[in-house]
Formats: structure tokens, sequence, C-alpha cells
């Protein structure tokens, strides 16, 4: 089974069971890493074929939400790729690119740790200015974690103690909440970036998209580049991930202003 790939017949059944009890659209993942993938959760569990395998996903909910998590990637921490963070910062100074910010869309924001960190540097700049962060995820349940604002001492290794100290409270062995004030300014709620619905947020300053369409097939990343471009204002700010790429930056109408962040034509 390892060495070919998957039966399209079934593939394609298969990714329609997907569709229907999850909402993931299986056909936006980059083929290679897909067959990869199945492959190894199917031998894991011993499925004979991928309509075997659909079966027991529907009637195992633990396997079920085993799959899930596989596909609905969360792996986060606070000012992850912290040389990025850093440069973000230094653009939200009052002579920085985006020192006039006041709307930010995190797409992809996992359980809150990205949004959370871009609300400790809104803060520090302006901490009664008005700014909001809108942060959106394919997964509700991270969504709910989120919102809960509890993380643990391996979600915080990239917050200095002076931040620790002033955002954050001990609420139990290795767990810590963020403070209030932070919550209050992020708006959570869900959002798949393949099928927003005309639900995406509009006219942001500044929009992070960052490790979420690593393994989509060129298309959807295409789609979703289009997506989030529009989703800027002119003169708008986008950051990718660190080991993310933009090919079509030019035909969007994007600059690059240094690795892995582009501006939105102010004419566009």
């Amino acid at each position: 089974m390892a060495a070919t790939r998957l039966n399209p017949k079934d593939l394609a059944h298969f990714c329609d069971g997907i569709l229907k009890l999850w909402n993931i659209d299986l056909r936006s993942y980059g083929q290679r890493q897909l067959h990869r993938r199945l492959r190894g959760m199917m031998a894991r569990v011993g499925a004979r074929n991928l309509r075997d395998f659909l079966k027991r996903l529907n009637n195992d909910p633990e396997l079920s939400e085993q799959f899930r998590n596989q596909f609905t990637i969360n792996v986060s921490e606070f000012f992850r790729d912290a040389h990025l963070f850093a440069k973000l910062e230094e653009m939200l100074k009052p002579s920085g690119a985006c020192h006039d910010a006041k709307k930010i869309w995190s797409a992809g924001c996992s359980y809150g740790a990205e949004p959370y960190s871009l609300a400790i540097l809104m803060h520090e700049r302006r901490p009664s200015g008005k700014w909001q962060i809108l942060a959106t995820d394919i997964d509700r349940e991270a969504l709910q974690r989120a919102r809960e604002g509890i993380f643990s001492e391996r979600d915080l290794r990239n917050v200095s103690t002076t931040r620790q100290l002033r955002y954050f409270d001990p609420v139990g062995p290795d767990s810590y909440a963020i403070n209030d004030k932070l919550k209050r300014r992020i708006k959570f709620s869900t959002l798949d970036l393949l099928q927003p619905h005309g639900h995406q947020p509009r006219y942001c300053d500044i929009v992070l998209c960052r490790n979420v369409i690593i393994y989509f097939t060129p298309e959807a990343k295409s789609q979703v580049h289009q997506l989030l471009v529009e989703a800027l204002r002119p003169g708008g700010l986008l950051l990718i991930g660190a080991t993310e790429r933009m090919p079509d930056a030019e035909d969007l109408a994007l600059e690059t202003i240094s690795p892995f962040f582009y501006q939105k034509s102010a004419a566009a």
C-alpha cells in the first residue's frame, strides 16, 4: 500500500465523507502529502482500504477526533518565529510602516497564541488606543480554547519575564491565564479560508496568515492569497510564515518590503 497511490474513486468517496463529517475539504491538500498521511493513518488502525477507514471514522468518535486534529494543525506558541515578531514590532513604532494600524486579522489563529502575541505588541504601543484584532480558524474547539486564554509554560517560552508578569496570571501547575484587558481586544470567530462565504474581514491594516496553507495545493494557495490581499486596505501589510513563499505576489499587487512581509499597493 505504501508504494502505490490510493484508488481515485475510493479517495473521492472518502473526501466526500470527510467533507460531510468535519467540513474539511481534503481535495485542497497537496496530493503527495495527502496520500502519505492517509496511508500512515490507515496502517496505524489496520484499515483495509479507504472505505473501511471512513466507516471507522464515522463509528468511532475518538478516532475521528484524532483524524480531525491531523488536518487542522494546531501547532503554535507566543511570538513564534521571534525574529518576525521583532520586525513587526519595529514596524508598529511611530516611524514604522504600520504605526497607525487599528484593525488586524490573524487568519488561522489556532488556540490563540498568535492573536494574543499581537495584542501584547499593540497594547505596549497604544494601551488606550482604538484597535482590535480579529482572529479566525476553522477549528471550533481550538477557538474555544483561545477564548478561554489558558496557556502552558511551553506556550510562553518566547515571552519575556517582564511580559509574563504584566500580561499573565498563574492559575495552576504549568497554567497561565491571559489578562482580560487583552481578551477584550480580540474577536474570535469561525472561518474556513477556502469557503469564507463573504465573512472574511475587510479593510485590514495588517493580516497574518502563517503556516496555515503549507499543505494546500498550488491552486488552493493562490485562492487563499487572493482572499488575504482582498482583506487588506491599500498600503496594508501581509505577514506569512517563515517557511513560506508567495510566487504570485507581484500579480496580486504586493511588494516585498522584508522577507515574509508584503505591502499592498496603495493604488490597488
